[in-house]
């Protein structure tokens, strides 16, 4: 049976969380690497320091009527959308988004659209000037709907830290996987557009694709946040899980716009030295 993986980071749940239904981690897995924390009950989920707090009560979701705050911090829609955005009336993204994202902002907003896409291949670059920015903050006006791979760019960061490529997706719809796709970068946080309750089209959810036609495994490199996920791969190989969510430190490292209060909330990471390097 399939099963979720997530490393190096918490899980939060705003209900329950797990069901009789559920298949834990195989022996000597975890579901999490640290704490799994749920408004409602845990059920068949397991945590590698044993951490599990049912009952959660400060689980808020971010949006307009609480100016976008929950327990991790705050997103700051007056930094992300200050009139400096670049603003792209377009239904194809990869066909307009830089690979090297510059320190910008860029946003995906048409009246007349309420649906994404990225069709091709992306790979973002670590920026190469030493004062610009890896990062980057996308506001999807909208469904986003992902039908291809994402990657980082996999060459070390020569410069300064800044450089390092480092992605934010604000998705203000669903956020809608293709089974086909095996790999994202970034950090998700899938809104829904305003006033509408999950589990209507359009609420702030986070689909990650049926691929019972032929299996595959959904890797994500960052974080996710969506009022609704629906895990819904079958794939199971070699016991390893269908959905693997590593937390992989960037939104830390290098904040993308406007996130700087949000990343407040998430686990810290450190650069440790090998013993003979430390004097």
């Amino acid at each position: 049976m399939p099963w979720l993986e997530t490393k190096f980071g918490s899980v939060y749940g705003r209900n329950d969380f797990g069901s009789s239904e559920t298949l834990g981690a195989p022996q000597d897995r975890y579901n999490a690497s640290y704490c799994i924390l749920a408004s409602g009950s845990i059920i068949n989920l397991s945590s590698e320091i044993n951490c599990l707090e049912a009952d959660y009560r400060d689980l808020g979701f971010p949006g307009a009527g609480n100016s976008y705050k929950n327990i991790l911090g705050m997103i700051d829609f007056g930094r992300i959308l200050n009139g400096n955005q670049l603003v792209f009336a377009d239904a194809d993204i990869d066909a307009n988004l830089p690979r090297d994202l510059a320190g910008q902002v860029y946003y995906f907003q048409e009246d007349d659209l309420n649906s994404f896409t990225i069709d091709n291949p992306i790979t973002f670059y670590n920026a190469r000037n030493l004062n610009s920015s890896g990062a980057g903050t996308v506001v999807v006006d909208g469904d986003l709907h992902i039908n291809n791979n994402m990657y980082y760019e996999d060459n070390p960061v020569s410069g300064k830290i800044g450089n390092l490529a480092s992605v934010a997706w604000i998705v203000k719809g669903d956020l809608i996987i293709d089974p086909a796709v095996t790999n994202l970068v970034g950090n998700f946080i899938v809104l829904g557009r305003d006033g509408v309750a999950c589990p209507t089209d359009g609420c702030g959810r986070f689909l990650t694709g049926d691929d019972s036609g032929n299996n595959r495994q959904l890797v994500l490199q960052g974080l996710a946040m969506s009022k609704s996920f629906s895990l819904q791969r079958y794939y199971k190989a070699g016991g390893e899980p269908a959905e693997k969510f590593i937390y992989d430190g960037r939104v830390l490292v290098n904040t993308p716009p406007g996130l700087d209060d949000f990343a407040k909330g998430l686990p810290v990471w450190r650069e440790a030295l090998p013993t003979n390097q430390i004097e």
